[in-house]
């Protein structure tokens, strides 16, 4: 049987696979990302391979995941201390993520199992929410789409996979890259947040323990949440019941928004795949 090695990643929750990507050829990639999404075997709800000597990352499905880059940020960060016990400043760098035309960059304070680390992105502009009809609005990232759904409005059903399924039909998004279904509420906090991400290359799912695009999506989309996070970090929790950081600031040419949370190492180690993958 095949084998390679893996870090099984918790980012508020939102668990990741990462595998370095000369380890496993680019044509058996997405099965293999398949088979190591399910219950029998590591099971994740994303996976991503990574090259860290480049600081690149790239998800099975070619989206972008704000999570993901934000794992990868605490193994470079460990990469980078060459094991030292904690980095005596913060830990910064500029990481190249599938999805995104620009860089994104990471900063990290911590050491393993648990770090702290924030993705910066930069606009020009902030991305437009688009209203659909009352209580649903879409915005477009790079990389990944995200429906907005108030959840006073259209609560969300037991049946969500099928439920996210027809909004993305309904909507014309079937060929996105990835289209997160977020139900939202307000609270006295900021926001809870319930995402449901599609990824098309992978075929996949997942009501998913956190999104990271899903909370930034919600920060730009939402007025409430906008205005907040301009005045101080605004906290979105999420089905982990862990909180997603959101800092959003603008410049004299940009928009810059930080999201930050934690970031546990779960597992690492090999894992083996049956000889079809």
């Amino acid at each position: 049987m095949k084998s390679f090695p893996f870090f099984k990643m918790s980012p508020c929750g939102n668990t990741t696979v990462l595998i370095p990507e000369h380890a496993v050829q680019a044509k058996y990639r997405q099965n293999i990302a398949k088979t190591i999404l399910l219950p029998g075997h590591v099971q994740a709800e994303q996976v991503g391979f990574i090259d860290i000597e480049k600081s690149c990352l790239c998800m099975a499905g070619g989206e972008f995941c704000v999570n993901a880059t934000r794992a990868f940020g605490a193994l470079l960060a460990e990469a980078h201390s060459q094991g030292a016990i904690a980095a005596s400043q913060p830990f910064s760098a500029l990481v190249t993520v599938s999805g995104m035309a620009q860089p994104v960059r990471v900063t990290v304070s911590g050491c393993r199992p648990v770090w702290h680390v924030s993705a910066q992105l930069e606009f020009a502009t902030l991305p437009p929410s688009l209203p659909l009809e009352e209580g649903i609005a879409l915005v477009r990232l790079p990389g990944i789409d995200h429906l907005l759904i108030d959840e006073r409005l259209h609560p969300m059903p037991h049946n969500w996979r099928e439920a996210a399924a027809a909004l993305r039909h309904n909507y014309h998004l079937e060929n996105s890259e990835a289209v997160g279904c977020i139900w939202w509420q307000q609270t006295a906090q900021g926001a809870s947040m319930n995402p449901v991400v599609w990824v098309r290359e992978c075929d996949s799912t997942f009501w998913e323990s956190a999104c990271g695009s899903g909370a930034l999506a919600c920060t730009v989309g939402l007025p409430f949440l906008r205005e907040a996070a301009l005045e101080k970090d605004c906290m979105l929790r999420q089905p982990s019941q862990d909180i997603l950081i959101l800092r959003l600031r603008k410049n004299a040419h940009s928009w810059q928004v930080g999201i930050g949370g934690s970031v546990t190492l779960i597992a690492q180690g090999h894992c083996y795949m049956p000889p079809e993958n």
